[in-house]
């Protein structure tokens, strides 16, 4: 929301235009999803369409509540996630180190965003089974999807300390109030 503001300066319209983007966004990539897991045009279609017309979705991303972004954030983890256990696009690092740091930067919007997490693990859990270095695959887990994810999540809000006004507490009080 800050560089829209700092863009196009402080009107209404330019606080709701990256989560406005971030919806519409998110209607594209969910089409993406849905055709890379039944690879039917019009199964895709329909999810998508239905997505633009739930209402919710699309109002809170015209009214600036982070929903629509953190939205965003998890499908393109679970995206990522994709293109290597289901379709083997992406190798396995690439595909991990990505939805490390959307994981990462969907938790620093809303903490909800990790409700993505268990429809990830089963994605990984069926890929897992017929990995052939199972150990690696575990590290690059552990590594990716955890330790990274973490580290994403604490490095947004390492950003209070440099706002006037604010000092290293901010980060322990935010953790506190989310």
């Amino acid at each position: 929301h800050a560089l829209s503001i700092r863009a196009f300066g402080d009107h209404s319209w330019a606080w709701r235009i990256t989560s406005l983007l971030a919806g519409v966004a998110l209607i594209f990539l969910t089409f993406a999803i849905v055709l890379k897991l039944t690879h039917d045009f019009w199964v895709s279609a329909l999810a998508s369409l239905l997505l633009a017309f739930d209402c919710i979705s699309m109002t809170q991303a015209r009214i600036m509540m982070h929903n629509s972004i953190m939205l965003l954030l998890m499908m393109l983890s679970l995206y990522a996630v994709i293109c290597h256990t289901e379709t083997h696009e992406w190798p396995r690092k690439k595909a991990f180190f990505l939805a490390g740091i959307f994981l990462g930067l969907g938790a620093a919007a809303r903490w909800v965003a990790l409700g993505i997490k268990p429809v990830i693990d089963l994605f990984l859990i069926k890929d897992f089974l017929k990995a052939e270095r199972k150990r690696a695959y575990l590290s690059d887990i552990f590594f990716y999807l955890i330790i990274l994810s973490i580290v994403i999540y604490f490095a947004v809000h390492l950003i209070f300390p440099f706002i006037k006004g604010f000092g290293w507490s901010e980060i322990w009080r935010d953790q506190i109030h989310m």
